[in-house]
């Protein structure tokens, strides 16, 4: 992690999902900003924001969320497994036919 910030630069932690301790970047002046979805919906206006800050972004394309890999609901087992694995980099989706 140290390499991926550069001096004077922004860590944002987010989706901590790891219980044990992480070492921080050195390079201070280092910014750390960390915070839990938890604790920013608390409300239910800035739930309201949040979400139309969102669907405004994923509209315009400003916000692209990465897909790793889709399943078919008669695939669960596969995707439940591929996620245990903690391989995949982006979003897995699971895709229901109406």
């Amino acid at each position: 992690m140290a390499l991926a910030v550069a001096p004077g630069g922004l860590l944002i932690v987010y989706g901590w999902l790891d219980p044990r301790p992480a070492p921080l970047p050195m390079n201070w002046g280092l910014r750390v900003l960390g915070f839990a979805y938890g604790e920013l919906a608390r409300t239910p206006e800035v739930r309201r924001r949040m979400l139309h800050f969102l669907g405004a972004g994923l509209r315009a394309g400003t916000l692209a969320p990465v897909i790793d890999r889709t399943f078919d609901l008669s695939e669960i087992a596969d995707a439940h497994r591929h996620l245990e694995a903690n391989g995949q980099v982006g979003k897995v989706v699971v895709t229901v036919k109406s």
